[in-house]
């Protein structure tokens, strides 16, 4: 009797075994889904009758003077135009030298703004338009600080001493400006500043960390500008704040924006070094590979269940230093950590995307500073595309025929070449 339901107890156990490995081949049959591509049908179409769409004239218009002159203001009007692209702005560029600068300014209403991307404002045609502008009741954004004295009374500038002799540290706001982000403060950011003493009508925004104003606002005649005494809109990251710097003046003001969050694991999945390392092991008592397993990935699931993230793993094959053909097969200890760490990706809705066959940026000798990083440039192109080719094989042999669409370079650094091998 007591052999006969030892018996049914490990048919038992191995049906419930049965079962849980069918649930998880089931639910990872589809390995990355976000990675698959999937054709649906057309959809039905119906007709409906729609009003005739406004013409693209019809919304607030910006004017944005530029300048080619030096590298900041390149850098700015690109900037700018990067948002006004993805915002989808109504923007006319006018180059600061060129003729049409009135009549531009001329076709200007109450709910447009004149936005001045360049500090060379001593090459504007007919500056004395723009003050016109403004005390007519026009608004203008100044997103970098310029040394041109005709517009310190209109800008809110009572002294102007010229440039600081240092560079100007952080970023806090004072009025509320961003929604949802009042509160922002970058404390490690650097920028250019001028050095000034506000008129007693200027109300500041934003101050640097030692109290220097950044933006602020000044009322002139009927007209309101918006003032950015720095540099930082010229940097990619302070796109939002740029757009909100252009938004702030109009009393309605309407943009696309993203509003998501993009999260990258780095270096993942990715074979883990061997053995001890000094930050893990005298505080856990584990190896690096079992750390990762028992410690970091219950963390970041747990993270990733809680805050609903769909993170993108950026996968490598190795941490060799191999840049010259032919290049080294991953060992099956490495393969297993992958396989490993790529099916724990895989079950929380995860995206599978490319960091490279190893740690080196894709460029040649002369084209980055590879001492600075402890990098090794590539032999060829041919190099690049083979170790490329390495982990695309290894993926696709651990996880199907997925799409991989995702790709970030080591240090965030790549070359023409490196780019062509992508």
């Amino acid at each position: 009797m007591a052999l006969r339901k030892v018996a049914l107890l490990l048919v038992i156990v191995v049906l419930a075994g049965l079962t849980v490995q069918a649930m998880r081949i089931i639910t990872v049959a589809g390995f990355f889904p976000i990675n698959q591509t999937h054709t649906y049908p057309e959809p039905e179409r119906t007709q409906m009758s729609l009003p005739p769409m406004a013409e693209r004239g019809d919304y607030a218009k910006l004017v944005v003077l530029y300048s080619d002159e030096d590298e900041g203001s390149r850098q700015l009007k690109d900037n700018v135009a990067g948002v006004v692209r993805m915002a989808k702005l109504n923007a006319r560029f006018v180059n600061v030298e060129a003729p049409d600068v009135l009549p531009a300014l001329a076709e200007l209403d109450g709910g447009d703004v004149l936005v001045i991307a360049t500090e060379q404002l001593h090459r504007l045609h007919g500056y004395q338009g723009v003050i016109d502008y403004v005390a007519n009741g026009g608004k203008a954004a100044f997103l970098t600080r310029s040394h041109f004295m005709p517009f310190n009374d209109l800008v809110g500038i009572a002294v102007n001493r010229g440039h600081l002799a240092s560079l100007s540290e952080g970023i806090q706001l004072v009025q509320p400006m961003f929604p949802g982000l009042d509160d922002i403060a970058l404390a490690t950011v650097t920028h250019a500043t001028l050095d000034v003493d506000l008129r007693p009508g200027a109300r500041p925004l934003a101050v640097s960390s030692d109290a220097e104003p950044l933006i602020w606002t000044h009322n002139y005649g009927r007209g309101e500008i918006l003032y950015v005494n720095s540099t930082l809109l010229q940097l990619k990251q302070m796109r939002g704040l740029l757009l909100q710097c252009i938004a702030y003046l109009p009393d309605y003001f309407l943009s696309t924006i993203f509003n998501a969050l993009v999260f990258n694991i780095d270096d993942f999945p990715a074979p883990f070094i061997l053995g001890e390392h000094p930050k893990i092991s005298p505080y856990y008592d584990m190896d690096t590979p079992t750390f990762f397993r028992q410690v970091w990935w219950p963390d970041t699931y747990n993270f990733v269940r809680r805050f609903n993230v769909r993170p993108t793993g950026l996968a490598m094959v190795t941490f060799n230093d191999d840049i010259s053909s032919p290049l080294a097969e991953p060992s099956a200890i490495d393969l297993r950590q992958m396989l490993y760490f790529g099916r724990r990706l895989s079950e929380v809705g995860g995206e599978l995307g490319l960091h490279g066959y190893n740690h080196q940026s894709l460029a040649l000798e002369g084209q980055m500073r590879f001492e600075q990083y402890g990098y090794t440039p590539w032999e060829s192109q041919a190099t690049m595309e083979a170790g490329l080719g390495v982990l695309q094989d290894t993926l696709r042999d651990m996880f199907g025929n997925v799409g991989l669409y995702s790709y970030v370079p080591p240090s965030n650094i790549i070359s023409q070449e490196g780019r062509l091998a992508i």
